[in-house]
């Protein structure tokens, strides 16, 4: 699997903890995007920061998940809002220390904390902090002779008004 190079000049605080089942997983992924993830600024919990150090990344470690970790990170998604949180849980496995997971979960949909729970969502979310690709050919062809021009967007041609009967408001 080749590695995918990072954006230019972005600079995001991200959150990375990976349950006991899924942190062969968290390896493979961060390695996958290891280019991308060592330009940010990384905070992990215990052992997924151990799996984050032995690929060469430099990453904050707080402690186990067990131990409070994930209760810290809760704490910083709450405080700090960083720019994502790439939480890849274990659906087969329920911990001890579930109630601190499900806090994670709840203050980074409560807080609007890109969340991504599985590889999927991660390598999406990594995308987003990608800069659009400019094509050389973005620019409308000549038509007939005539320069094209950019179509405007207004509600009146594009969206669920366009066409579409309209919804009751109140």
């Amino acid at each position: 699997m080749e590695t995918i190079p990072a954006p230019q000049g972005i600079l995001v605080h991200i959150i990375l903890i990976a349950q006991e089942g899924k942190k062969s997983l968290m390896a493979k992924w961060a390695t996958h995007h290891k280019e991308f993830l060592a330009s940010q600024r990384l905070t992990a919990t215990g052992g997924t920061a151990e799996i984050l150090r032995s690929i060469g990344l430099t990453v904050r470690a707080l402690d186990s998940g067990q131990l409070g970790g994930d209760v810290h990170a809760a704490h910083i998604v709450a405080s700090e809002q960083p720019g994502a949180c790439f939480f890849f849980r274990d659906p087969l496995a329920w911990p001890g220390h579930d109630a601190d997971a499900t806090a994670l979960v709840r203050l980074a949909v409560l807080h609007d904390v890109p969340l991504a729970m599985n590889q999927a969502t991660a390598d999406a979310l990594v995308a987003s902090f990608r800069p659009p690709a400019r094509e050389p050919h973005d620019h409308p062809k000549p038509v007939n002779g005539q320069a094209a021009t950019p179509m405007t967007m207004t509600r009146r041609n594009c969206g669920p008004s366009a066409g579409a009967p309209q919804r009751n408001q109140r």
